[in-house]
């Protein structure tokens, strides 16, 4: 598991290569100045592999790209859960506050699902 909180990134974010044994993400209220890349990448899947993502903002962004960015197959929608974020690109369930990366592209093609219910 990885815990990030109250944290601010210059450009960069956290990229995440799952392994063999999957990964954990929980990070909430994170600010990314002059970023470059996604705040929170899966580059990676594999079972287990979970998140929890909330209040994910990026400011003067150098590039058009998602907050977050899941490149999953569709089986880990249910499993990666955003919350006011910025975007999210690829297959994640959007708790609210946050929109598609991309508007010419169906959320359900992207293997996204919202969810009126917020995580607390």
């Amino acid at each position: 598991m990885i815990f990030v909180q109250n944290a601010f990134f210059d450009i960069g974010g956290i990229k995440l290569y799952a392994g063999v044994d999957g990964v954990g993400v929980y990070a909430e209220n994170v600010l990314q100045e002059a970023g470059v890349s996604p705040i929170v990448w899966y580059a990676s899947c594999v079972a287990p592999t979970y998140g929890t993502l909330k209040n994910l903002q990026v400011a003067d962004a150098q590039a058009s790209f998602a907050a977050v960015r899941v490149d999953c197959g569709q089986q880990f929608a249910s499993r990666i859960n955003v919350e006011q974020a910025f975007t999210a690109d690829g297959p994640a369930t959007l708790l609210g506050g946050t929109t598609p990366a991309s508007s010419s592209q169906s959320p359900l093609l992207s293997g996204q699902q919202e969810s009126s219910t917020a995580i607390s």
